[in-house]
């Protein structure tokens, strides 16, 4: 990470001097992982970055990110709360049926996954969590709940144990011989197949043995990336919740998801840790980014990954902003990451937005 900042550092010095020598200011931007590289470089580096403008920026680092999947079932809440409550018995079906039942389940959905391995369970539960999540996250969460709707007139059975997770009753629905859980998994296997396309289990980012061996080309290029940078310095681990409702299955815990790392990048990989996390944060990132000026930081009320960003400080009634530093939190449904969803009338609004906050700051365009 400190490495991808040092190198945008010397491209900056680099444009400034040979290319650019007239240029008045600097601007960088981004959305996602560049929308934090952007307000990272502002805070690291502002003797060369005169401003940033940072879209869905996760910037702050989780070993641990479960509030991922509880931002996404908050998101399908609205404007139906049924959707968000039917998805969270769908995954206490899966994760029940997950465990008993592997290869029944992984056969539902036509996923070629083999579970009989930690991996493989991890693998396919990733998988299964991210057909939510991809959803919710992209402004498309209206074709799961459109999917669910017909499910919204089974009985919501009570909780538990005390532990307030939602329990599937096996009430015969299907006439097969099969309980209830497995009617439910059948409607979410549709809805994945209808959502994501017959290769969706096939590919490459959910299967650990393909992203081990991807070492070279179009895989290891992103993905693999990706998987370094989350299984080594950021984390972002999105483990289900250890309490409470949960839109993915419970088998994706912080401790299954290192052990995925660590089967793609061997024993000797320098895997995260809470120290690791904690001293990146105390650092460059966390809530001490709101203290840097001259950041339009630009966010949406679906995107998990705003829990990520200082919203989840700003929502906690801790301010860490400035006057001199933007804070916008886009609200509406579908509104999801780097503006997914978004209608073309609030796009355009939030780049005027843009515009007026860098002549504030006396940066022309």
């Amino acid at each position: 990470m400190e490495q991808n900042l040092a190198d945008i550092a010397a491209l900056i010095s680099h444009a400034r001097s040979q290319l650019y020598p007239g240029a008045s200011a600097t601007v960088v931007r981004g959305g996602s992982y560049a929308g934090a590289s952007s307000a990272w470089m502002r805070r690291a580096y502002p003797q060369l970055v005169d401003a940033a403008i940072a879209q869905s920026p996760p910037v702050t680092a989780f070993l641990a990110f479960s509030e991922y999947d509880t931002s996404n079932l908050v998101a399908l809440s609205s404007p139906d709360y049924r959707c968000a409550h039917t998805q969270a018995r769908i995954a206490s079906a899966l994760t029940a049926l997950l465990s008993s039942h592997p290869h029944e389940l992984a056969a539902l959905f036509g996923a070629p996954h083999d579970v009989t391995t930690d991996i493989g369970v991890t693998d396919f539960a990733y998988a299964l969590g991210d057909s939510v999540a991809s959803a919710v996250q992209y402004g498309r969460k209206h074709i799961l709940c459109d999917a669910l709707e017909r499910l919204y007139h089974l009985e919501t059975m009570g909780q538990s144990g005390g532990t307030g997770d939602e329990q599937v009753k096996s009430t015969q629905l299907t006439g097969d011989g099969k309980d209830d859980s497995w009617y439910l998994a059948q409607v979410f296997a549709n809805y994945t197949a209808d959502a994501w396309g017959p290769s969706y289990f096939a590919g490459c980012f959910y299967n650990s043995t393909c992203m081990r061996d991807a070492t070279h080309g179009a895989v290891a290029q992103p993905a693999r990336s990706w998987y370094w940078l989350k299984c080594t310095e950021l984390g972002y681990l999105q483990s289900a919740p250890s309490s409470g409702l949960s839109s993915r299955p419970l088998q994706l815990t912080v401790d299954s998801l290192l052990s995925q790392c660590k089967y793609i990048f061997g024993d000797d990989a320098p895997l995260l840790t809470p120290a690791k996390v904690a001293a990146f944060n105390a650092k460059i990132g966390g809530g001490t980014v709101g203290g840097t000026s001259r950041i339009f930081e630009i966010n949406y009320s679906d995107d998990p990954w705003k829990m990520a960003t200082t919203v989840a400080a700003v929502q906690r009634q801790s301010w860490p902003l400035t006057i001199h530093q933007p804070f916008m939190l886009l609200t509406c449904d579908g509104c999801g990451h780097c503006g997914s969803g978004v209608p073309e009338n609030k796009t355009e609004a939030i780049m005027r937005q843009t515009i007026a906050a860098l002549a504030d700051w006396g940066i022309r365009v």
